[in-house]
């Protein structure tokens, strides 16, 4: 699908002719001149939450507290997490060579692609090694996030503790507990669920294929964990069948080593070829569960009995600690309440992190970090009130005149430029350097991505790679 290009940070926009009154935290934001001293809160000890939390400490921006709800640091990645959305065969599907921090390697004695278990140990190790425990409050869910009622500058935190809850009052305050919490069903089809006799989940609760052994599966989506499931079922179940959004008109489909015939068994209804069984098909969008039945229908036209849907479909973004409306979502996927894809428009000290999808995380979300300190260590460099507005606007009309859709809202037409307007923005040092090193990561993602076959089910060779980074 078409991605959108990402904004300028500072370009010039056309500001509707209305006017936008000052927040409170506007009107006082000014007078912090450097926030050294400041008192911030981050929500979220997984990858977003401690790469904040390193660079706040080591920027000097003010004293962090980092409430986790889980007993342990690693947010998605960590294995124990009772709501985990990880499944036991998952490696994943960008190399360890892209997705490390600036300022802690992973172990080069570990192969390029890894596994969950590895990625967990070097978050915490990144954690340790940067003395990050002992402002880490584990087992600590926040229950409420709200304008502190007596200090116009400061944040009311609630969260609870063995059963003990405790508010505090804090400067700033960056959300970042992930967005792969609340599983999305869409709509349509989550409506007709009660009606449907067949049995069902969200890839979230997906752990092994044994379950579905002999059984006709249909997976809903062809993205990362789609296609993952797609090849561990395959095999194990008697017949998968995966409906895609992006099934192509023409019985092709991309390869690294080019175009490959797909075996055509109606309109839009394919055999996958090259899969070790040699019964997975693709698909086009799923788009009714027949009630009363096992059955569901295709966009297409074709209908299937299947024993159990696994809907590979995606989250939605979730903020049940603030009161109600105080964050804007759209259709469950476009956060509207946001500037620059990471600060509150009206709110100057409110950093909702690391909502785009999809990116290379880790250091997606330290030049994050490192624009939010900027932003909150020397606040002239934010634009005002009415400039944030006017971006959020802009894109507001692009979805009013169906040239964007808000699940697409997030989503970046290069990462990596987004990333260099941060730190160009942010004052970094060494600007030239970041964007070489932005350059080589870039070229490398591309590589990996043009490895990958587009063919759902289809073995996943490119991850058997051992890959560098480009000299830089």
């Amino acid at each position: 699908p078409a991605l959108r290009r990402a904004e300028p940070i500072f370009s010039l926009l056309i500001v509707r002719q209305h006017h936008h009154v000052k927040t409170r935290q506007e009107r006082t934001a000014r007078r912090h001149q450097g926030a050294k001293g400041m008192e911030i809160a981050i929500i979220g000890a997984g990858a977003c939450g401690l790469a904040f939390a390193e660079v706040f400490r080591r920027r000097g921006v003010g004293t962090v507290r980092v409430l986790e709800a889980h007993c342990a640091v690693g947010g998605t990645w960590s294995l124990s997490r009772p709501d985990s959305a990880l499944y036991e065969g998952l490696r994943t599907n960008l190399p360890k060579e892209l997705m490390a921090f600036s300022t802690r390697q992973f172990d080069t004695s570990r192969p390029s692609f890894i596994r969950s278990a590895d990625v967990e140990s070097y978050l915490l190790n990144f954690a340790e090694s940067n003395g990050l425990m002992p402002v880490i409050n584990l087992s600590s869910p926040v229950t409420h996030v709200r304008p502190a009622p007596l200090d116009e500058r400061k944040w009311a935190v609630s969260w609870t503790h063995d059963g003990k809850s405790t508010t505090e009052e804090f400067d700033a305050v960056v959300v970042a507990n992930g967005h792969f919490n609340k599983p999305l069903v869409p709509g349509n089809l989550e409506n007709q669920l009660p009606r449907w006799n067949g049995t069902w989940m969200h890839s979230k609760a997906y752990r092994r294929p044994v379950p579905f052994a002999g059984q006709t599966v249909l997976v809903v989506g062809a993205k990362s964990s789609g296609a993952d499931i797609a090849r561990e079922l395959d095999g194990v179940a008697a017949e998968v069948h995966v409906a895609d959004t992006d099934c192509p008109l023409d019985p092709s489909c991309p390869t690294p080593s080019g175009p490959r015939e797909l075996q055509a068994l109606g309109d839009q209804y394919y055999r996958v070829p090259g899969t070790r069984s040699g019964k997975v098909f693709w698909r086009s969008a799923l788009s009714e569960l027949i009630p009363d039945s096992n059955a569901v229908r295709f966009k297409a036209g074709q209908t299937l009995e299947v024993d159990a849907i696994i809907f590979c479909t995606g989250y939605q973004f979730e903020f049940e600690f603030f009161p109600e409306g105080f964050i804007d979502v759209r259709d469950g996927k476009r956060v509207r309440s946001v500037y620059n894809e990471l600060l509150h428009p009206d709110y100057t000290t409110l950093f909702l992190a690391g909502l785009n999808q999809p990116i290379v995380p880790f250091p997606f979300f330290e030049i994050q970090a490192e624009w939010a300190a900027s932003m909150l260590l020397h606040p002239e460099l934010l634009p005002p009130s009415q400039v944030r507005w006017a971006q959020v606007e802009a894109l507001d009309s692009r979805i009013e005149q169906g040239q964007l859709r808000n699940e697409k809202a997030h989503v970046l037409d290069d990462q990596w430029e987004y990333l260099a307007q941060l730190a160009e923005q942010a004052q970094l040092p060494n600007l030239e350097a970041l964007g070489q090193k932005f350059g080589a990561h870039r070229q490398l993602y591309r590589y990996v991505g043009g490895r990958r076959s587009r063919c759902p089910g289809v073995p996943d060779t490119y991850r058997d790679d051992q890959v560098s980074l480009p000299e830089h």
